[in-house]
């Protein structure tokens, strides 16, 4: 998760400590079903010890 820590403290930085309003995803069908969605399921994983 370094390289999105990293992210968010480069925008954190870049935009007076506020965090993005939203957020894109590019999911590609066939790597979805190859993994039975587990891409997606990593994108929505929500840590409750972060907020």
């Amino acid at each position: 998760m370094v390289i999105v820590d990293r992210l968010f403290e480069r925008q954190e930085v870049d935009n007076a400590g506020k965090f993005p309003e939203t957020v894109a995803l590019v999911l590609w069908g066939t790597d979805n079903i190859k993994t039975y969605g587990e891409s997606l399921g990593e994108v929505l994983y929500w840590d409750e010890s972060i907020g």
